[in-house]
């Protein structure tokens, strides 16, 4: 559920700590990477995104061999009616405080499946890292 809240960022922190257990964390099998598409031509049946900017089209598909980018992709999915306000902000901070790197970032909506959901994607050599950073968020009890 996306909401508009007046919190601290220490409030927003605390908030989405307590609710990381409770979140659903799906790892996509082997590197991702964006490819050029037209989607005149047809939608890529793998894709899990597509972006437009402007006239041009990419697809975010398995990686190719040759791909120069690839990245290890993940969705998160939240419990219906919980309040996760804030949330790509706060874990795209934590995951350039610990990595050094960004995240690309791409919502949709699935209303049988709480709404809003989120695929995340690091280069593909954070891939342990990022499991084991997921890993140590979901098995706390958000006490902060």
């Amino acid at each position: 559920m996306v909401s508009i809240l007046k919190e601290t960022p220490e409030e927003t922190a605390a908030k989405l700590e307590r609710l990381m257990p409770e979140a659903t964390v799906d790892f996509f099998d082997g590197p991702y990477a964006y490819a050029p598409c037209d989607p005149a031509d047809g939608l890529p049946e793998n894709a899990l995104a597509l972006v437009r900017y402007g006239p041009a089209w990419c697809a975010l598909l398995p990686a190719q061999e040759q791909a120069p980018e690839k990245f290890v992709v993940w969705r998160f999915t939240f419990p219906p009616g919980r309040d996760n306000s804030g949330f790509v902000g706060w874990f795209s901070t934590l995951l350039k405080q610990e990595f050094g790197a960004g995240a690309i970032v791409v919502c949709g909506d699935h209303p049988e499946k709480g709404g809003i959901y989120d695929y995340y994607g690091v280069l593909w050599d954070l891939r342990d890292g990022v499991k084991a950073l997921i890993g140590r968020l979901q098995s706390t009890t958000g006490s902060g």
